[in-house]
């Protein structure tokens, strides 16, 4: 009796364990795939197409594929916390499996160095990448329009 219910203990969690990285690497896949889908469509960031600002992961896309080709330079130019992404991979496959207080601590210590970066680089190193330009997102041309239909 003993026996069968270790034997099915172990089956549970064999596919508790199959589940978790179906869901983990669906949602990897899915990333990739956006990550694919604009790229070749060369759209870019959506938060600094909409907004005319880049985000804090803006180059992160751009930075993983150069340093998946080994350019790493090419890769820290497009973001400098690059690796972070890479070496994450494992922390979000296996989330469940670190304590919980040591998962969070980790998130917010990323977040803030995230935070810290972003601010870095949009006071220091704008360029292609790194953008404060309101006024060529769509919500800053559209309010341009609206106060160009005002005015006539």
């Amino acid at each position: 009796m003993r026996q069968q219910m270790r034997v099915n203990q172990q089956q549970n969690n064999r596919s508790d364990i199959a589940n978790l990285l179906k869901e983990k690497v669906s949602f990897l896949l899915i990333v990739s795939v956006y990550i694919a889908v604009t790229s070749i469509l060369h759209i870019g960031c959506p938060i600094k197409k909409i907004t005319g600002i880049s985000c804090m992961g803006c180059g992160m896309s751009r930075a993983v594929i150069s340093a998946l080709r080994f350019d790493f330079a090419k890769a820290f130019s497009f973001h400098p916390l690059f690796i972070l992404v890479i070496v994450g991979i494992p922390f979000f496959i296996f989330w469940e499996k670190i304590p919980r207080r040591l998962g969070l601590t980790l998130l917010w210590l990323i977040v803030i160095i995230f935070f810290i970066v972003y601010i870095i680089r949009m006071v220091y190193f704008r360029n292609d990448v790194i953008q404060f330009a309101p006024e060529k997102g769509y919500i800053g041309q559209m309010f341009m329009y609206i106060l160009n239909q005002i005015k006539l």
